[in-house]
């Protein structure tokens, strides 16, 4: 579901419909679609408020200091849009506005056909992690929201009119403000939101123009193109509306609800749809899968009939000689495979433990010659290794370790006498398990 969007503020109420084009409505009319609507309330107060006590009652607090400050007339509504919980209390980035004001909003929307989320102006900032700042563009008003390790920050700046560089003077006066708020170690992330604007160009000019005055950098949001009654219509805010949470719309809770049904509704149907054509592909996949294994295994047996006819047919007498001679060949290679050189020192090295040093390993024997009677050496004649090294730790752990891994791997060890006189020195002759006695 891809709703339309609905923007109030002093200027009137601007419509952006879901088919790309954009139009200015009458006051609270009646939906036809389901729609998210966006208010900066008139008269509305944003700010940041570190406060005492439970955070259950924090829109009491702000509530009561909004009301004693005379920030509005008369009784208010609190909307909190983001709360840390410190020790003692916390602090809240929140919109006051009068109730009667959000009463008639809360109630229009309320009597929608269909659907229809509100959102006050200040959710546009809320959604905000630690060293990232966010600045929303309404017309000739400027709006910061900083969030550091400090907490939260906020600050407005309004244009003395709409001209471009009237809006680039009021944007540099926000990125002075932006910089005595953060101090000279906070350099955060800036993106900078757009509700109008003429060009790219135009609004990335006015958000350098600030990020140069700050000494941070910016990032613009991403501007969507509608086509109006008098042009081209470009705004960031579609597509930033339709990143907000349900939560965070001022509807009752019964309407969020409704809400999230209907567009889980959508996806689920979409997600049923996707799910069948995958299903009917991977369907046909695996029947030319198994067919193709059937004509494959077909082809093998007809194979391994032929294979066992030619065997069958073989007169192995006259092969023999030619069976002998191979195995003669194969078999020293087998019998002399332990002692290839890397395979040598591997075995030595993974049996080594921690705190023993090899100082060699040597390779000797291997006298294979005919004996007096004709046949092959005797197995003294066979090979064997010598491996001399230190316990430089002067443990038996170690030692012990290292002989019990050499075992493990088919190793015979015996002791001979150290090579070198160093203390810990040690020295061992290793043949293959059934090559040596």
């Amino acid at each position: 579901m891809n709703p339309d969007v609905i923007v109030v503020t002093s200027e009137g109420w601007h419509w952006y419909g879901a088919d790309g084009r954009s139009r200015r409505i009458d006051p609270f009319p009646n939906l036809k679609a389901p729609t998210r609507l966006m208010v900066a309330f008139d008269n509305a107060y944003i700010g940041v408020m570190r406060f005492e006590g439970q955070a259950q009652y924090a829109a009491a607090f702000i509530e009561r200091q909004v009301r004693q400050e005379g920030w509005l007339e008369g009784v208010s509504h609190v909307v909190l849009h983001h709360l840390d919980r410190v020790h003692g209390g916390g602090i809240a980035f929140y919109t006051a506005v009068r109730l009667d004001a959000w009463q008639q909003f809360h109630d229009w929307a309320s009597r929608q056909r269909d659907h229809c989320l509100v959102y006050p102006l200040g959710a546009l900032l809320a959604d905000i992690k630690e060293g990232q700042c966010r600045v929303v563009r309404s017309g000739c008003q400027l709006r910061f929201l900083a969030r550091t390790s400090e907490g939260l920050f906020t600050q407005d700046a309004v244009a003395a009119s709409a001209d471009l560089d009237d809006i680039a003077v009021a944007a540099e006066t926000l990125g002075g403000d932006l910089a005595r708020q953060l101090g000279a170690d906070e350099a955060p992330a800036v993106e900078w939101i757009a509700l109008d604007s003429a060009s790219a160009e135009d609004e990335d000019w006015i958000a350098q123009r600030m990020a140069q005055r700050a000494g941070v950098a910016v990032s613009c949001a991403p501007l969507a193109s509608y086509q109006g009654l008098e042009g081209q219509v470009l705004t960031a805010l579609p597509v930033c509306v339709h990143q907000l949470a349900t939560r965070e719309a001022i509807n009752k809770p019964v309407d969020k609800l409704a809400w999230w049904q209907e567009t889980l509704a959508v996806a689920a149907a979409v997600a049923v749809s996707a799910l069948a054509l995958v299903f009917a592909g991977m369907g046909e996949y695996w029947r030319q899968a198994a067919s193709e294994e059937r004509a494959q295994a077909q082809g093998q047996l007809q194979q391994l009939r032929q294979l066992r006819s030619q065997f069958q047919k073989t007169e192995l007498r006259a092969q023999r000689k030619a069976l002998r001679a191979a195995d003669e060949f194969v078999g020293p290679m087998v019998d002399r495979a332990p002692f290839a050189p890397a395979r040598l020192l591997g075995d030595v090295e993974a049996a080594r433990s921690e705190g023993l040093r090899i100082h060699r390993v040597l390779l000797d024997g291997g006298n294979n010659e005919p004996g007096e009677d004709g046949g092959q050496g005797s197995d003294e004649d066979g090979y064997y290794v010598i491996v001399d090294g230190q316990n430089l730790a002067g443990g038996r752990d170690a030692m012990r370790q290292f002989l019990k891994n050499l075992r493990a791997q088919g190793w015979r060890i015996q002791p001979l006498e150290p090579a070198a006189n160093a203390p810990g020195s040690f020295s061992y002759e290793l043949t293959r398990v059934g090559e040596r006695a």
